[in-house]
């Protein structure tokens, strides 16, 4: 079983697990009185993080590793890393 990261609030919250390829974001909210959805990919090597990386590792007094690759999704969108 992959290893998961989760984050939920009353209106929002992510998701990060580890595929084959990659780390993979689920973005959800709920704030538009609808659930939508978002999922995408960070390749492995983002900053240096791979398959052995604990996403629930403490990266930061307020964050773990799986918070801090829920960030970098925004940088990578450009790229094309959506998964369908």
């Amino acid at each position: 079983m992959p290893e998961i990261y989760e984050r939920r609030g009353e209106w929002s919250g992510y998701t990060v697990r580890k595929s084959e390829k990659g780390f993979v974001v689920e973005h959800w909210s709920s704030g538009t009185g609808e659930l939508t959805d978002d999922k995408y990919l960070l390749p492995y090597g983002v900053h240096g993080f791979g398959k052995d990386t604990d996403l629930n590792a403490i990266y930061s007094e307020t964050a773990t590793i799986g918070d801090l690759l829920y960030t970098f999704k925004g940088r990578v969108l450009h790229k094309g890393h959506i998964v369908q």
